[in-house]
């Protein structure tokens, strides 16, 4: 069975608790929710959910938190190889967990979920449609614009920095 996005289709988010995202699939209160296969596994929500769109709509954020008055105080040579030591970790844990989302999504499959695997035609219609509105939606929280810029550019999608 093939799917399709459908261009009028309106869907609304509700925040609901986690832990009361279970019941909310299902008794209807919610039709679908979004997380990463990990979070479907931990939460069994593939007894209360059939299908599961690849959409890959939503930029994951990773932060370090540290000592800044610590880092300050290192020697440049020291404050330049502990950065690029977490350049590098932060891309290992990267490549780490895609490596682990294949077996989770075949692990998805087995428990009776559909995969819907949307073309990349459909995501570049549905990314034509919905980004620019998030991108508004940013900016209205205040969000400094170098911060967008820089997770545009962390994504490969540096063709829409101002």
């Amino acid at each position: 069975m093939h799917h399709r996005l459908v261009g009028n289709c309106k869907a609304s988010g509700t925040p609901i608790p986690w832990t009361e995202v279970y019941m909310a699939l299902r008794t209807g209160v919610a039709d679908g929710q979004m997380n990463p296969p990990m979070y479907i596994i931990l939460g069994s929500l593939y007894e209360v959910q059939d299908y599961l769109t690849l959409a890959n709509i939503q930029y994951s954020n990773q932060f370090l938190v540290g000592n800044s008055q610590m880092m300050e105080s290192w020697e440049e040579e020291t404050r330049n190889a502990f950065m690029e030591a977490v350049t590098e970790a932060n891309q290992q844990a990267r490549e780490h967990n895609e490596s682990q989302v294949e077996e989770r999504i075949a692990y998805l499959e087995e428990q009776g979920m559909e995969v819907i695997r949307p073309s990349e035609e459909d995501l570049t219609a549905f990314r034509d449609i919905g980004q620019p509105a998030y991108l508004e939606w940013l900016k209205e929280r205040n969000i400094d614009q170098r911060w967008i810029d820089m997770a545009l550019e962390d994504a490969g999608m540096s063709d829409l920095l101002d």
